[in-house]
């Protein structure tokens, strides 16, 4: 009689090999995915940084000139991290109407965030 040989069958170790590779391949898409994630929030900050910066500096800049208040220029900066920020204004010494565009790219993409708000002069 033939012993019985104990162990895996040539097919249930390729099944197996084929199973791992599908999974270390999904963790690897997930961990890729989470770092692109975690870098477009980290740029939508910055951008959401700069516009919010933005709006308090013309809000200073409107209100130094009170009881007047003279209406800013239009413009932009881009910040030393790479956002770009331009602002419109329109307005008179009552109230000043701002639009804050702040942009960025990420992994080729680009992200434009807007913000409009109303200032008092006082």
């Amino acid at each position: 009689m033939r012993e019985q040989l104990r162990g895996f069958s040539l097919i249930e170790v390729v099944v197996a090999v084929v199973l791992l590779a599908m999974a270390v391949s999904g963790f690897i898409r997930a961990v890729v995915e989470g770092t692109g994630a975690v870098a477009t929030g980290r740029r939508w900050s910055a951008m959401a940084i700069a516009a919010d910066s933005e709006v308090g500096r013309l809000a200073r800049d409107y209100r130094a000139t009170s009881p007047i208040c003279l209406v800013p220029p239009p413009g932009s900066r881009v910040t030393p991290d790479g956002v770009g920020v331009d602002w419109a204004v329109a307005g008179d010494s009552v109230h000043l109407a701002v639009t804050v565009e702040a942009r960025a790219l990420v992994s080729r993409r680009a992200l434009i965030d807007t913000i409009s708000t109303v200032i008092r002069c006082q």
